[in-house]
């Protein structure tokens, strides 16, 4: 069994919304409001990691949280399928906020904890 992760408490200002490629933006506009923060969400789970059925958990209720929104369920679909291919952490990209947390973006049996305020950690 592999040691727990902490990592500093996750921070919505450190996500960028969905992080659609430019090409995408000419036709899928910049999410707002409780769209956006399906995606804000979505990258805090990313954030923290886990295994791999997490992942698939988080990109589930990522898909669930857009529906809710009132996104299109044909476009909640693309976003769906987008986050489990692009997602992957083989595809981690720098200065991307699913990426924020480094080297520690990944998909352990054991998935991140977030430290406690005081920063002593568990």
């Amino acid at each position: 069994m592999m040691a727990r992760r902490t990592l500093p408490r996750w921070d919505d200002r450190w996500s960028d919304g969905c992080s659609v490629p430019r090409i995408a933006r000419g036709f899928l506009p910049e999410e707002q409001g409780e769209t956006r923060q399906c995606c804000v969400r979505h990258d805090e789970a990313y954030y923290y990691g886990g295994s791999r059925e997490e992942r698939q958990e988080a990109d589930g209720r990522f898909s669930a949280c857009l529906l809710a929104a009132g996104v299109p369920p044909w476009l909640a679909r693309v976003y769906y399928l987008a986050v489990r291919v692009g997602g992957h952490p083989r595809f981690r990209r720098p200065n991307v906020s699913w990426a924020f947390g480094g080297d520690r973006f990944r998909y352990d049996p054991e998935p991140a904890i977030p430290e406690d305020p005081a920063g002593s950690g568990p």
